[in-house]
């Protein structure tokens, strides 16, 4: 553990409406706070340092962590982001610090709810074109898939917070939107636009659950991504937490041991 003489701080790793609420209330019981985000959508108002981009330029997280006397990595990133949760894991064992996490819970299927769990796209492409109008909610979507998706006969409609890093064909429908996003928006567009099928990730939370509890009432079809396993790193400083008040409550104990 870090000494305290030196300001020791909390890194968020943020980007969610979950990391937002964790950093505000560390910030009012006076926890020093460092929150973390990629910036490629928006940055969050927070009185608190803002680091935005990785730490590539800083040698890495681990010298960064070392650099800025960082006792806490919490790791609130979207349940799907493995790769940055994987590498802040490793960073805490090697740099002798706590890494907590924070995932919040999955949806849970509910009666009359039509889905169908997928571990791939290449599970998703193989069935795509029983459906006429597809409706893409699942993030991101990688160059090479899109490309797959293309050479199908549905139509599809991509909708993330931003634009992919390359151009989309003429056959791909993009809208740019950034949640939360409301049940009865979210059944007008599914309707308005005929949509028989929903890709989407089990993120969880309410921010994105509109389109489920819509496609759920208009009987709508659901291709849902299970979340991707998290890494087998097992120690004693790692710990994860499917509750914010119960994070925070660690937190507070692990600084007050400091």
């Amino acid at each position: 553990m870090l000494n305290p003489s030196k300001q020791s701080k909390v890194l968020i790793l943020g980007g969610t409406s979950d990391a937002r609420r964790l950093a505000i209330k560390l910030i009012e019981i006076n926890i020093n706070v460092v929150y973390s985000i990629a910036g490629l959508v928006r940055t969050p108002k927070l009185d608190c340092l803002i680091h935005i981009g990785g730490f590539t330029l800083h040698g890495g997280l681990e010298q960064y962590i070392q650099e800025h006397h960082i006792s806490i990595i919490l790791d609130a990133t979207h349940p799907y982001a493995l790769n940055i949760s994987q590498k802040a894991t490793l960073a805490c064992i090697k740099t002798n610090i706590q890494y907590v996490r924070f995932e919040r819970p999955q949806w849970q299927m509910q009666q009359y709810d039509l889905w169908t769990t997928m571990d791939s796209w290449q599970q998703v492409i193989s069935k795509l074109e029983q459906f006429k109008r597809v409706f893409l909610t699942a993030g991101q979507v990688a160059e090479p898939i899109m490309t797959q998706l293309t050479q199908l006969s549905c139509d599809i409609t991509l909708r993330t917070a931003k634009p992919p890093d390359y151009n989309l064909p003429k056959n791909i429908t993009w809208i740019k939107a950034i949640g939360p996003f409301d049940e009865k928006s979210e059944k007008k567009w599914l309707k308005d636009n005929q949509i028989e099928l929903i890709v989407s990730k089990n993120s969880g939370g309410s921010a994105t659950y509109g389109k489920i509890a819509a496609a759920r009432e208009l009987g709508i079809n659901v291709f849902m991504f299970n979340r991707p396993q998290n890494s087998k790193v097992t120690a004693e400083n790692i710990h994860t937490f499917d509750d914010l008040n119960s994070c925070i409550d660690y937190i507070l104990q692990i600084k007050t041991e400091c």
